[in-house]
């Protein structure tokens, strides 16, 4: 990856294409043949090669009762069979949608941060023209850890979420022309219990708010838009690190809300106070974290085709003519246990 930060856009492009040496053997020397012949090339690591020797063919047909190809059940275009484990790029890195169904919350080594049952849905996506939605939120199952945004009009379901079959009475010319540049949009990955990977299929970049991309970039979270370039494929969320944010941000609160009640108490006297006695005021106010804050870290939003910030002369998101805003509820899941934690005036249970 290979990230280039101006101003407010931080850019992200696919790594370039490795060269690999491959050598092949044309088989075992007949009688009176020569030395055996070899013969070298050069393929992209990107490049699955699968090699099936004569009988082994024979024998996988033999068994099957067919001498066609059979093959197993698809998904969205990735298979749903089982494998031995992930796939794997040849330059290391699990390949898009590597992650197969039932691959989800199972605990690594550090184990789950939550003992709560994963949420039937794992995210949900709205999808928005300039600042108005257009259709119904799209709700992908936690059975299906990967979902696919595109601009076809085949009919939406199970994890795929076809925006170009729907319709607004209200469309500007500008969204028709962005929408037409969609294609093969995004997939996003779910891995473990709650990361998420983005791979832009798309022909055109896609523009990202992520608060882990601002992280990892050095920036202040919200502070910069990420442009993620066509066949780039991306972490753009880590939940283990959003759950540490909400614990920092209750810690915060619950000191605020200490030094409050210290204040009123008359121990010690507030900004406001009168005589020692301070004022109440909302802890919210005295920390300055409210839910929706906290919501924020839990939230992913993607606009197609075009930019928004300071180097496009769109400032907001909210501006730009398609674009989508993911809720990830196993975060969401987190942040509602963290707040039960947090004496935040006007709490109230998160979808």
């Amino acid at each position: 990856m290979d990230v280039d930060g101006e101003t407010g856009t931080i850019q992200h492009h696919p790594p370039p294409p490795q060269r690999t040496q491959y050598t092949l053997h044309s088989g075992p020397p007949g009688p009176g043949a020569g030395s055996q012949s070899t013969d070298n090339f050069f393929l992209p690591d990107d490049t699955n090669i699968i090699a099936t020797s004569p009988s082994t063919s024979a024998q996988q047909a033999s068994s099957s009762g067919s001498t066609g190809a059979v093959s197993p059940p698809h998904q969205n275009g990735y298979t749903t069979s089982s494998s031995s484990g992930p796939s794997v790029q040849n330059n290391g890195s699990p390949a898009p949608g590597a992650a197969g169904p039932g691959s989800s919350y199972k605990s690594g080594s550090s184990g789950l941060l939550s003992n709560q049952p994963p949420p039937e849905y794992w995210c949900s996506v709205a999808y928005f023209e300039l600042d108005t939605q257009v259709g119904e939120t799209f709700k992908v199952p936690s059975s299906c850890p990967n979902v696919t945004i595109d601009g076809y009009v085949d009919p939406s379901g199970g994890n795929r979420f076809c925006l170009g079959a729907l319709s607004n009475v209200h469309r500007t010319d500008q969204s028709e022309r962005a929408r037409l540049h969609i294609g093969k949009g995004v997939q996003l990955d779910l891995r473990g219990e709650g990361d998420v990977w983005l791979h832009c299929l798309s022909d055109h970049s896609v523009f990202v708010q992520s608060y882990y991309l601002d992280r990892e970039a050095g920036r202040a979270p919200g502070d910069a838009v990420h442009k993620i370039y066509p066949s780039a494929y991306i972490k753009v969320f880590d939940l283990r690190q959003c759950y540490r944010q909400m614990q920092q941000q209750a810690a915060t609160a619950q000191a605020a809300a200490a030094a409050q009640a210290a204040a009123v108490a008359g121990h010690i006297p507030g900004p406001h106070s009168v005589g020692g006695i301070a004022p109440a005021i909302s802890l919210s106010a005295a920390a300055g974290i409210g839910v929706d804050d906290l919501r924020r870290l839990c939230i992913l939003r993607l606009s197609f085709v075009k930019g928004w910030g300071p180097d496009y002369p769109r400032q907001s998101i909210k501006e730009t003519p398609c674009w989508v805003e993911v809720h990830l509820h196993r975060a969401l899941q987190l942040l509602d246990e963290v707040l039960h934690t947090m004496p935040i005036d006007g709490h109230r249970t998160l979808e």
